[in-house]
C-alpha cells in the first residue's frame, strides 16, 4: 500500500479558490487529505519529504492571508481559524509520523529546583519528538542553536525561562502559564493557544493569538498581530532603540540576535515609529477595545520595567 503513495505534493494544491485570497474549502481538504496518506507511508525519507511540503504550503497560505486587505472581518476571521487549524494538524502528524531521539540538556545548568522546597527528583521535562518541549515546570530551558530553521512547539509549562536563540521557521505556544519566552527570531508565524500569564519578546513575520490572557509581548511583527477570544494582553513593539539600550543583555540571550533578524527580514521592522495595530476577531465593535492595549514603548508597559526585569531572569537562569 505504501508504494502507491505520491509524494509529489503540488498536484494536490492545484486547486485555486474563486476568490485568489482566500483559503478554499477544497485547499483545506486537499491539505488535510495529504496529511492523511502520511499514515501510508513508511520511509521515514519519503516522510520528511511531504512534510517539507505541506509547511512550504501552509506558509504560502499565511502569506497570501496576510494581503486580505480587501476581504470582509468575517471572511478574516474565517481563514484565520483554517490556517490555525492547519498548523496545529501538521504539528500533530509531524510529531506522530517522524518520532526522534529524546530531548537532553547540554547543560545541567538550565535546570533549577525550588532551594527552599524539596523534591525526590529534578524536574521532568516530557518531550514528543525533539521539535516539541512539553511540560517545562519551575525549571530553564535553553534550545540547541542547530534547530535553525525547525517548526518548534511548547506545550504545558508552567513557570519556566524559556530562551530560544535561533531563527525557526513556526514556533507553536501552546497551554503554557506564567513563563517568560525569548525568541530570537520567526520567520513564519508565531501560535499561542490557551495560555495565560505570559512575556513573550519575540520577533516574527505573523503573530496569532488564542483563547490567551493576561499576557505581555514584546514583538516586532512583520504584519498586525492577530487576536481571537483573548482578554487583558498588552502590546509594545521591539525597537532597535530598544535592542541597543539592552545590547548587553540580550547578546547574552542570542549573541547573534543582530543576524537573526537580518537573516529573516525583520531588521527594517525595528525602524517603524508607529506603534503596529492589532486585529482582533472577537471584537468588531467600534470604539475602544478592552481586550488589549498597544503600548508605545516598553517603558510603557505595565508593571514599571517589565521589559528589563525580564531580559535580566531569562539571562540570570
Amino acid at each position: 500500500m505504501s508504494g502507491s503513495v505520491n509524494c509529489a505534493l503540488p498536484v494536490l494544491f492545484s486547486l485555486r479558490s474563486p476568490t485568489p485570497m482566500t483559503l478554499a474549502n477544497a485547499e483545506v481538504d486537499a491539505f488535510n487529505a495529504a496529511l492523511g496518506e502520511l499514515r501510508a507511508i513508511t520511509d521515514r525519507d519519503k516522510a520528511e519529504a511531504v512534510l517539507r511540503g505541506l509547511t512550504a504550503q501552509l506558509r504560502a497560505y499565511e502569506r497570501r492571508a496576510q494581503i486580505t486587505s480587501s476581504l470582509s472581518a468575517y471572511d478574516r476571521r474565517v481563514t484565520n481559524i483554517q490556517l490555525t487549524k492547519l498548523a496545529y494538524n501538521l504539528a500533530a502528524a509531524r510529531q506522530l509520523k517522524v518520532p526522534r531521539k529524546a530531548f537532553a540538556f547540554s547543560n545541567r545548568k538550565y535546570i533549577k529546583k525550588d532551594s527552599a522546597v524539596e523534591t525526590p527528583s529534578a524536574p521532568v521535562i516530557q518531550y514528543i519528538d525533539e521539535n516539541v518541549t512539553c511540560d517545562i515546570v519551575d525549571a530553564s530551558f535553553r534550545l540547541e542553536p542547530d534547530k535553525e530553521g525547525t517548526d518548534y512547539t511548547l506545550r504545558k509549562c508552567v513557570n519556566a525561562r524559556i530562551v530560544l536563540p535561533t531563527q525557526l521557521s513556526t514556533l507553536y505556544v501552546d497551554d503554557c502559564d506564567g513563563c517568560m519566552i525569548f525568541c530570537s527570531s520567526v520567520s513564519g508565524a508565531l501560535h499561542m493557544e490557551r495560555c495565560r500569564g505570559l512575556v513573550v519578546i519575540a520577533s516574527c513575520h505573523q503573530l496569532r493569538i488564542h483563547h490567551t490572557a493576561s499576557s505581555t509581548f514584546v514583538v516586532a511583527v512583520g504584519s498586525s498581530p492577530i487576536i481571537e477570544h483573548s482578554l487583558d494582553l498588552q502590546f509594545a513593539p521591539l525597537t532597535r532603540a530598544t535592542i541597543e539600550a539592552h545590547t548587553a543583555l540580550l547578546g547574552k540571550l542570542d549573541p547573534e540576535f543582530n543576524k537573526h533578524l537580518l537573516q529573516s527580514g525583520l531588521d527594517p521592522v525595528l525602524d517603524e515609529t508607529q506603534c503596529f495595530t492589532v486585529r482582533d476577531f472577537s471584537w468588531l465593535k467600534a470604539g475602544d477595545n478592552p481586550h488589549y492595549k498597544v503600548r508605545r514603548d516598553v517603558a510603557s508597559l505595565e508593571p514599571e520595567n517589565l521589559f528589563g526585569n525580564t531580559v535580566t531572569a531569562l539571562v540570570e537562569q
